[in-house]
């Protein structure tokens, strides 16, 4: 399976991870020569409590995935939850790197068996007592819509439909998009408009447009600080010497967003992507993922954009890491 950063798990990580149950509680993973791989593992012990020794992981100058078993088990195997590390001391590009390569990280090693996920840019965000209570939010009692929205994730990951088919009808069904909307996204195909903003409930709104957000810096302040937000982008700009234009989408998912909120973006993301490029036939160069607006960089984006014209050029010189988008990211 490809990502949109071209970093996907090693052959290696796969072999550690489908043999992990039940001997193995935690996999630390981290991306090093444009692939995920597995770099120290905690065996199984006692209960996952009394095995969460995570902390001689947590460097300050090393981001990293944690793959932590939990004791549970949903269909005959155990669950998981993936700890996203991103110190706040860690390069953009890192940032960028793994938030946009874990939705690979986990597709790939397969969607159903993680049920939770956790961010942390310090030691004292990914305490023993902080998933406990993390954990404690996740199991109240779900809304009518928290359970559509968790239904709708599971079909996703356990059928494997292609990009290109798998939401043919679902935005007029799950996330129907209103009419500002639609009129938005064909003034975007027209080139009447460079920038769209839009917000997730019921349906999918308009929260703001224009037609002179080209850059990168000036979305930045438009990012809302503690909910969630879908962004599309034409972003014009210079690469050896010639002017160009890529289309990209991005997806904004602070740490701070309400769970409710993170599930319902989540299911949508792919819903809203597909039915813009199939139904408007506006073509996404980058899909970017970030939860902060810092780890949103110009040089890296256009970096990420053209990385494999990059290391086409350069054939000889060792691989060059494609930038990644976004916290997440995007980048798809």
């Amino acid at each position: 399976m490809s990502s949109q950063t071209g970093i996907t798990p090693s052959e290696g990580l796969k072999d550690v991870f489908s043999n992990a149950e039940p001997d193995t509680r935690a996999i630390r993973v981290v991306i090093r020569d444009e692939q995920m791989i597995p770099e120290g593992s905690i065996p199984a012990s006692g209960t996952w409590e009394e095995d969460y020794q995570i902390g001689q992981w947590l460097n300050p100058a090393s981001p990293c995935y944690i793959l932590y078993r939990l004791d549970s088990k949903t269909a005959e195997t155990f669950d998981w939850i993936i700890i996203s590390y991103v110190p706040d001391d860690s390069k953009v590009r890192e940032k960028m790197l793994y938030a946009a390569s874990r939705a690979t990280l986990t597709k790939v090693l397969g969607d159903n068996k993680f049920v939770d996920s956790l961010y942390g840019s310090i030691t004292d965000e990914l305490t023993l007592d902080s998933v406990k209570n993390h954990k404690k939010v996740m199991t109240l009692p779900l809304t009518l819509r928290e359970k559509e929205m968790k239904e709708l994730n599971r079909s996703e990951s356990e059928n494997d439909i292609s990009i290109t088919t798998r939401y043919t009808v679902a935005p007029s069904v799950a996330f129907p998009f209103s009419e500002e909307t639609q009129e938005a996204f064909q003034k975007f195909k027209n080139n009447e408009l460079t920038y769209i903003q839009l917000n997730v409930n019921e349906s999918v709104e308009l929260t703001e447009s224009n037609n002179e957000f080209t850059k990168i810096e000036q979305i930045r302040s438009r990012l809302p600080a503690e909910s969630p937000c879908f962004i599309f982008l034409k972003f014009p700009h210079d690469y050896k010497g010639v002017q160009v234009t890529s289309q990209i989408f991005i997806y904004s998912c602070p740490d701070k967003s309400k769970v409710k909120e993170k599930m319902t973006y989540s299911s949508a993301r792919n819903t809203v992507v597909n039915y813009v490029e199939s139904d408007y036939s506006i073509k996404l160069d980058k899909r970017i993922e970030i939860s902060h607006e810092s780890d949103l960089d110009e040089q890296s984006v256009i970096d990420d954009l053209h990385a494999s014209e990059s290391r086409k050029a350069s054939p000889a010189q060792s691989p060059i890491r494609p930038a990644p988008p976004g916290r997440r990211r995007v980048r798809k």
